[in-house]
Formats: structure tokens, C-alpha cells, sequence
């Protein structure tokens, strides 16, 4: 089977008939299938993302970012990744930088190494790079680490000279980040993307939290919030400090 055929296989592989889209590991086995109106939310939020930069790409570097854990930060930052790769055939890299809880791949009883190890060995990113049964999308995990040490690797020189790295290769790097509340380095972190996108689960986080998490990330780009699990009621300090997606 050529390149090519393999690639528009892999594609194919990926779209699931109601508008899921699929993330495969290498094998090509689903691991994570993204509801289709998680999909259909992230797709309205590229192309206003697009519209309001006159049609020039998004910016290349993006940190998706969430007040409290569990919000659904790591499952928008993987539907990002597939959207951008799937529909519009960009490279595409997702930097797992939630080092106090990594995302296991392919399964939760697996932690594979990842930039923690890598900026501890001074090794390439490639040692640990996740290639996805998706085409032009990679994923590069966490690692382990120590408690003691995530707040070196979160202010790292090595950190910053990896995603400059790999920001010469892929067309965007998606940064997947830690809550604000559960991570004393997450604001750290964040600062670190050019431009984020703020997760947030509405009926769980309050307003009051909202609004303490825009504070904190005054100064930095937010290009907007998507609403996890919504219902009909918005809340009132998304409508007022960030534009609708």
C-alpha cells in the first residue's frame, strides 16, 4: 500500500458517520472518539478564529487552559488537534504539559515518557514523540515526575528551546495545560503559548471562578472559551469578557 493510500485509509479510519471524529493510536485502533457536537463546536471555533485574523492561519502556538481539573481541557485540546489535522491537513503536535496528571497513552494503565524525560536526559523529542494513527498528528506525553521538580521543568530554558523545536516542524503546537487551581506552575505554563483557549464546564464552575481565572490571565491572549457540557443558560461573565465561539 503506497504513503498516500495508507494516509487516506488513516483518514477515512478516523471519521465516524454522525460527525465523530476519531483519535487512533499507531495500530489504528480508536482510542478516543470526540462527540460530534464537541467537533461541530471546535470547527465554529476555528473558523471565527480565522475569520477575525482577515483568513490568515491561527496562531501557530495555542494553550488550552481550564480553572479546575476536569473540566474537559485535555479532550478540546485533542479535538483541536484532530479538527486542524483532519479538515484542514495541518501538522499538528500536542504537548502535554500537565505534569500533575499526564494523559495515558493509549490506556490508563500505561504512563509512557515524555518531555519530563526528555528534559531531563537532554534527549530529542522525537526519543518519546507519539506518532497517531492520524495523519500529521503527533502527540507528545508528560512523563513522570517528582512533585519537587515540575515547577523547574515548568520555568525550564530546555522547555522552551524544545517547543521552539518543534514549532520549526508542525504547524501548530497545542498545548495541553493544567487547571489554574490544581497546579502551582499552571499559570507558568501557560505563558508559554502564544494564545489560549479557556474550558470551561458550565453548572460546575462558578462565575465567581471564571472571573478569578480571567484575572489571572490578564495580559495574556485568551482567543476565546468553549462551554463544556452546556445547557441553555450562559453565564453571564463568559458573555460579558469573551466573545461568543
Amino acid at each position: 500500500m503506497s504513503t498516500r493510500t495508507s494516509e487516506r485509509a488513516a483518514k477515512a479510519a478516523a471519521e465516524v458517520d454522525d460527525g465523530r471524529l476519531a483519535l487512533l493510536d499507531e495500530a489504528g485502533n480508536a482510542v478516543q472518539v470526540i462527540p460530534a457536537s464537541v467537533c461541530e463546536h471546535v470547527r465554529a471555533m476555528v473558523h471565527r478564529l480565522r475569520l477575525d485574523e482577515g483568513g490568515d492561519e491561527l496562531p501557530q502556538r495555542i494553550g488550552v487552559v481550564s480553572t479546575l481539573a476536569g473540566e474537559g481541557s485535555t479532550t478540546i485540546t485533542r479535538a483541536l488537534g484532530l479538527v486542524l489535522s483532519h479538515d484542514f491537513g495541518l501538522r499538528v503536535c500536542i504537548v502535554d504539559l500537565n505534569f500533575w496528571s499526564p494523559f495515558e497513552w493509549p490506556n490508563p494503565d500505561e504512563v509512557r515518557s515524555g518531555i519530563a524525560e526528555v528534559l531531563a536526559a537532554g534527549a530529542p523529542a522525537d526519543a518519546v514523540m507519539v506518532r497517531t494513527g492520524n495523519p500529521g498528528l503527533s502527540l507528545l506525553p508528560a512523563g513522570a515526575s517528582v512533585v519537587g521538580e515540575r515547577p523547574l521543568l515548568a520555568k525550564s530554558v530546555d522547555l522552551d528551546r524544545t517547543l521552539e523545536g518543534l514549532a520549526e516542524r508542525y504547524d501548530h503546537l497545542l498545548l495541553d495545560l493544567p487547571a489554574l487551581r490544581t497546579a502551582s506552575d499552571a499559570l507558568t505554563l501557560a505563558e508559554r503559548a502564544g494564545s489560549l483557549i479557556l474550558v470551561v464546564h458550565q453548572g460546575v464552575t462558578s462565575d465567581a471562578e471564571v472571573r478569578d481565572t480571567l484575572e489571572q490571565l490578564n495580559g495574556l491572549t485568551v482567543l476565546g472559551a468553549i462551554l463544556n457540557r452546556t445547557s441553555s443558560k450562559i453565564p453571564g461573565i463568559i458573555r460579558r469578557r469573551i466573545p461568543p465561539l
